[in-house]
């Protein structure tokens, strides 16, 4: 065997080589207000599958489980189904926050986190999104209306 090496510079072996690289990140922040106590509001939370609106696949059901380093996901009867994330903190009444792709097709890494303040007879919840990859901007548009209509599913499941 011969070893071929080559001494010249990179840039006389690949002139017409461009590298770029932008940097692409989302920073959805969401503040809601619900009538109902703390405890009831982070078990809503906690029972994801009841209000989780989105589904990649027709009769997929959502899973989670709530404990560190559980998985959130969606479980289809053929085998198939989606890691949307893993639980990365979980401070019972107070926080959680689940890592992950959420579903999103790109290369994204992602963290969904959400506190809770209580206030009398209303729990303020304060959820932020934030993912960094392949975000372009039909991407960041739809994520932004999913987590919309999740926070309006969740404020819905717990006035029910």
């Amino acid at each position: 065997m011969r070893a071929v090496t080559n001494t010249a510079p990179s840039t006389e072996l690949f002139h017409d080589l461009k590298v770029a690289f932008t940097p692409s990140s989302l920073d959805v922040r969401t503040e809601i207000e619900l009538d109902a106590g703390r405890r009831r509001v982070f078990d809503a939370l906690l029972h994801i599958a009841a209000w989780w609106p989105d589904r990649g696949r027709h009769g997929s059901r959502i899973v989670f489980e709530p404990h560190v380093g559980g998985r959130f996901f969606e479980s289809c009867d053929d085998g198939c189904g989606i890691l949307l994330g893993q639980v990365s903190r979980l401070l019972t009444p107070d926080e959680f926050a689940i890592e992950g792709s959420f579903g999103l097709d790109q290369p994204v890494c992602a963290l969904w986190s959400v506190r809770l303040e209580a206030g009398g007879a209303t729990t303020t919840v304060r959820g932020q999104f934030r993912a960094f990859g392949a975000l372009d901007d039909d991407a960041r548009t739809a994520t932004v209306t999913a987590w919309e209509r999740r926070y309006a599913a969740l404020a819905q499941y717990v006035m029910a």
